[in-house]
């Protein structure tokens, strides 16, 4: 236990797993957190005169029980045996260190990891304050080797920095109090943040650790200033990931330097109102953009789809050599189904490789990169007369790495062990002295099966055993029933309840042999795989550069056969501010209501005649989904992919404001309002002349005269910016269509809604003028609302549209709603309307209430979340309603 103590007391919280023979062990607290989580056995153990708890795991199920500690926010740190049990049998004391410590940002290993998803580490430094302030922010994915940095003059730029990495673990100095007031960052709490001192964050000690590792003078090679914040959060991370993982990692060989003007901005508003990566129902990928768009069949290229979708190109030239590139694989069905098919046949080469650097790689995974580094040639042969189509000479450029594979091949057996030192990891022919033990080992093995065979029928012995362990060495185990037949030069070694265990001198004999040949093995095989690992190694940057080709080629041919299968059309683009769509399709909702036709509609946003779009119509009609669809189409073609319309030309977008939906930030302090005005003030604060801005239900978070007024005020205000954005607002607030005679580039456009039957009938056709009505009870009826209330709320909206000017409930002294209705049926309140039904029809109260309150279209319609209802989920939730009530 001394060694026990003296790491534990070292470290901070991190759980501590304690390598004892063929188990990890956990002492003290540690061991009843775990047990609690991992669901294993809490026993205790004798210290003294009292006792301590106690839980263990197998040592082959190591990774399972960290992936589960980790993902629940706990750090992890392993003991391990520095010596071999083997070798230093009879020992007293194993000597024991620690090895590693593991938390979210600093994992490797394929189990914890998301195949598709990047695992960023950050750490965030601050250089002065006020308006001289200088941010640095810097993330790295240890499982890949990316490694960025960054420099920043306010938090806006830092926040835009932040979503689109999203790092699972922050590192910060101790010298900030809290991370979301100094930072102003939307954290949830999904992050780790990891406090460290604050002279790791000292641009001194934070340049030498850079130098150190990447062996250079100066970071200017790598586009940052010496003096930059961005070498302190660098060098931080690095500090972290050195004194965390107790080793150097080659595979980290430069540091990007980014900036974000670079690409489209996507803040974490309209990540989340677009839904990009998971829905906002049960937060999962199920109907996101992500989801409908990974037709990539690399587990890199999925990663490097998830970096395009965050940050969508604001080049150009660079889109259009995407859009080449995209061209040329849908032009050729063959070529396309081709090329994924040999794709399909490759790893993940980018991890694999960090594990070469970092010594943990399995044989069996270098075996895995040898054949998937083997289709490289021949999708480098297929991909030639299309090579001129692909951006940056990337097909020309593809090495086909024949060099690894060899080495690879040349030297570790087609299907290795697992374990060092049984002659299954490295080829015959290598080294002689391996041969030659391994046939030792072999012959030694053979001797055994025939001692036991011999044995059985020279004894008599049934149940004769030979076993062997690293205490004990190899010996004879026979059942307590048949020790009487033990013959006299069986030696005994010990007694057990069931079974008594023996060994002879010839045995003993072989046993010498056997394990001085294993351990001789294990040495050589360990030391032969060490040197190959050193090999590879010098081939880790073209691997890097490997992997990154093959995750453009999946992504270029996901976008193909994407294009293909959805019928999408090539974006053009322009040097104009315009965006002009035909046809534009929401490419989620049509992709998961295949049986119901979607309702294609054009879009037409010209910067000098219509550059705001009002949009009105009833519940239900599409103005939700028409913002989206909008939105969504721009990401998809500045990413380089062809989109759900029949045509699209536009001008580059510089960034996506978005303001639909919100909710309560009850901790936060924040009110659905305060949120919505929040959004408001940012798309008004930051828009350019080159954004494009959409509004659902502008505020709508507050009164009907406050929301129109600040809908009304901020209208104007976006038209008539000198660097007016393009905006599309929907709204039922009917006023703002009076906006199109007073302002000369807004455009009314609205939803229609037919009536077949006495029921509403949505075409989601877009068409211009605006629309005076909502038509909210009729949704409300197809809802299932029950009929007395519909005919109640009827009642009350003629009253309402006649008497409307009568109304003003902001005077104390003018007429009241309530006033109304008494004066128009004599009914004071809507249990007056509801009892006089009730009488009538000769339902009691008690009767009709609970018929209502356990409808179950009232049932279903209580577990709603409003807020949080996206156009997709109402139109699935009506249709279900619907066949309830039929």
């Amino acid at each position: 236990m001394k060694q026990w103590y003296e790491i534990k007391k070292s470290l901070g919280d991190e759980i501590l797993f304690c390598r004892v023979g063929d188990f990890y062990e956990l002492f003290f607290d540690d061991a009843t957190i775990a047990s609690k989580i991992l669901d294993i056995q809490l026993t205790k153990r004798k210290l003294g005169k009292g006792t301590y708890p106690l839980a263990g795991v197998p040592v082959r199920s190591l990774e399972n029980y960290v992936t589960r500690l980790v993902s629940k926010g706990h750090k992890v740190a392993i003991m391990e045996q520095l010596e071999d049990a083997k070798v230093v049998r009879g020992k007293k004391t194993i000597t024991r260190g620690l090895t590693r410590i593991i938390s979210k940002g600093t994992i490797t290993e394929d189990m914890m990891l998301t195949p598709g998803k990047n695992n960023y580490l950050g750490a965030i430094t601050q250089f002065n304050k006020g308006k001289n302030v200088k941010i640095g922010f810097a993330v790295c994915d240890l499982s890949t080797g990316d490694f960025r940095s960054a420099e920043f003059k306010n938090q806006r730029d830092l926040i835009r920095a932040y979503t689109k990495f999203s790092p699972v673990e922050i590192l910060f100095s101790n010298e900030i109090d809290d991370l979301n007031l100094e930072y102003g960052l939307d954290l949830n709490n999904n992050e780790i943040l990891t406090e460290k001192p604050g002279q790791w964050f000292e641009i001194d000690f934070a340049k030498e650790i850079l130098f150190d590792h990447f062996n250079i003078k100066t970071v200017k090679g790598f586009g940052i200033e010496d003096s930059s914040p961005a070498v302190s959060a660098a060098g931080a991370l690095l500090n972290y990931l050195i004194t965390t993982q107790q080793t150097k990692f080659p595979h980290i060989t430069s540091i990007k330097s980014f900036d974000i003007t670079d690409t489209m901005t996507l803040d974490s508003t309209a990540i989340k109102g677009l839904e990009l990566f998971e829905n906002n129902q049960d937060h999962t990928a199920y109907a996101s953009l992500f989801n409908l768009m990974n037709e990539t069949v690399t587990p890199i290229g999925s990663r490097q789809l998830r970096h395009w979708m965050a940050n969508p190109l604001a080049e150009i030239n660079k889109i259009n050599e995407r859009l080449n590139a995209v061209t040329a694989l849908k032009n050729d069905a063959i070529l396309l189904h081709t090329v994924r098919s040999i794709l399909k046949d490759i790893g993940d080469i980018e991890r694999l490789t960090t594990r070469i650097s970092i010594r943990t790689v399995k044989p069996y995974e270098l075996i895995k990169l040898a054949q998937s580094l083997e289709n490289i040639p021949d999708l480098k042969e297929k991909l030639k007369p299309v090579k001129n189509k692909f951006p940056n000479d990337l097909i020309e450029n593809l090495d086909p790495c024949t060099d690894i594979s060899t080495l690879i091949r040349r030297t570790i057996v087609e299907e290795p062990g697992i374990n060092f030192g049984e002659g299954k990891i490295i080829k015959l022919g290598i080294n002689q002295e391996l041969d030659r033990l391994i046939s030792i080992m072999k012959e030694g093995k053979s001797w055994l099966t025939k001692f036991i065979e011999k044995e059985q029928k020279r004894t008599g012995l049934k149940n004769i055993r030979i076993k062997q362990n690293n205490v004990m060495g190899y010996f004879i185990e026979i059942s307590k029933r048949e020790v009487e037949k033990v013959p006299e030069e069986y030696i005994r070694k010990q007694i057990m309840i069931n079974v008594e265990r023996y060994f002879t001198e010839e045995l003993k004999n072989w046993e010498s042999e056997i394990l001085s040949s294993e351990i001789k093995i294990q040495e050589l095989e360990t030391s032969i795989y060490n040197n190959t690992l050193q090999e590879l190694s010098q081939f880790i940057n073209i691997l890097q550069t490997t992997a990154n080709q093959i995750a453009d080629i999946d992504c270029l041919s996901s976008f193909s056969y994407l294009a293909e299968r959805r019928d999408y059309c090539k974006p053009q683009f322009n040097e104009e501010k315009s965006l002009t769509i035909t046809g534009g399709r929401h490419p989620v909702i049509e992709s998961i209501n295949q049986s119901i036709p979607y309702v294609p509609n054009d879009i037409i946003l010209d910067y000098d005649k219509q550059r705001l779009m009002i949009i009105t119509g009833p519940n239900f009609s599409g103005k939700s989904s028409l913002l989206r669809a909008t939105a969504l189409i721009v990401i998809m073609a500045q990413m380089g992919s062809f989109v759900p319309a029949a045509n699209i030309d536009l001008g580059v977008i510089d960034r996506i404001f978005t303001r639909i939906g919100a909710s309560d930030n009850l901790v936060a302090g924040q009110s659905t309002f305060m949120l919505e005005m929040i959004d408001a003030a940012n798309l008004v604060n930051n828009c350019t002349e080159r954004s494009l801005i959409i509004a659902d239900e502008l505020g709508r978070g507050t009164s009907t005269y406050d929301g129109l007024a600040i809908a009304w005020s901020i209208s104007e205000y976006l038209h008539n910016l000198p660097n007016s954005p393009k905006a599309m607002l929907a709204t039922h607030y009917h006023q703002l269509s009076e906006l199109e005679d007073i302002l000369d580039s807004c455009a009314n456009y609205h939803f229609e809604i037919r009536f077949e039957e006495g029921k509403p009938k949505f075409n989601h056709e877009l068409s211009r003028g605006s629309s005076d009505r909502s038509f909210g009870v009729e949704v409300a009826k197809l809802a299932g609302i029950p009929e007395l209330v519909i005919q109640r709320a009827r009642k009350i909206l003629e009253l309402l549209e006649s008497q409307a000017a009568k109304v003003n409930p902001h005077d104390p002294h003018g007429v009241k709603l309530a006033d109304l209705i008494i004066a128009e049926n004599g009914q004071t309140s809507l249990d007056d309307w509801f009892g006089s039904k009730r009488i009538s029809s000769g339902i009691t109260e008690e009767q009709r209430m609970k018929k209502f309150i356990d409808h179950p279209v009232v049932l279903e319609l209580g577990k709603l979340s409003l807020e949080k209802l996206t156009p997709l989920d109402a139109l699935n939730l009506l249709e279900k309603l619907k066949k309830m009530v039929e």
